[in-house]
């Protein structure tokens, strides 16, 4: 089984390997958002970690799951061992609700149940456009990339070339969100689950909230499974 802190046992050759020094990096300030949610607390457990079903069952109530859902077919235990990584136990809870899914036609969630073996290979090199860009302009593009250590992780994309997904440190119910933004500088990472930003944004209060409006026929605020 992959290591419950997420991390990898060749740490130092796997930097090695991406041409980066750690030492380097940066993990800007965390930012825990204004006006955060008030949740009433009710501990399920998702694998071996307890986990708070409050902020899935509040997106549920904003944004319905598809109505056709389409659900990878592995189990998380050949994906945790594809990736040498284990997932928060909120996105698995997601997952199995929503399956691989797009919101408002403009925000795609994945779900990594459907990747092939082939798939799985190359994830590692999801981020590469990025690291061409850290070389060339290291003071700019200063984010460890996954598998770096504690390097950015994907979760999901938007159709204008954004990128959402985790900074991989410490344990995964506790790895902060990041957006690699297209036309935005980098911003901090902000400490919460992927479920509590998808309800942020939801309610109009994230980055990427204006891709979808009241009444709006080409981002409606709905979920689909992807075409």
């Amino acid at each position: 089984m992959p290591r419950v802190d997420g991390g990898r046992d060749d740490q130092a050759s796997t930097s090695a390997a991406y041409g980066f020094d750690p030492s380097t990096a940066i993990i800007p300030e965390l930012e825990r958002p204004a006006g955060g949610m008030v949740l009433t607390v009710h501990v399920v457990t998702v694998g071996a970690v307890d986990y708070d079903p409050a902020a899935l069952n509040r997106l549920s109530s904003l944004v319905p799951p598809p109505a056709s859902p389409i659900y990878g077919t592995r189990s998380w235990d050949e994906v945790f061992r594809a990736l040498d990584l284990r997932l928060p136990p909120d996105y698995i809870a997601f997952v199995e609700r929503y399956g691989d899914c797009e919101f408002a036609r403009w925000l795609r969630v994945f779900d990594f149940r459907t990747l092939t073996d082939e798939q799985f290979a190359h994830v590692p090199e999801w981020m590469d456009d990025y690291r061409d860009l850290r070389e060339d302009s290291p003071e700019d593009f200063r984010l460890a990339m996954w598998p770096e250590p504690g390097g950015f992780f994907e979760w999901g994309c938007t159709i204008d070339g954004d990128v959402m997904g985790w900074m991989t440190v410490g344990k995964p119910e506790e790895w902060p969100i990041m957006i690699v933004a297209r036309h935005h500088d980098e911003d901090s990472p902000v400490q919460e689950t992927m479920t509590e930003w998808l309800v942020g944004w939801a309610s109009g209060a994230r980055f990427g909230s204006w891709a979808f409006s009241a009444g709006s026929e080409e981002h409606p605020l709905i979920c689909e499974a992807p075409d």
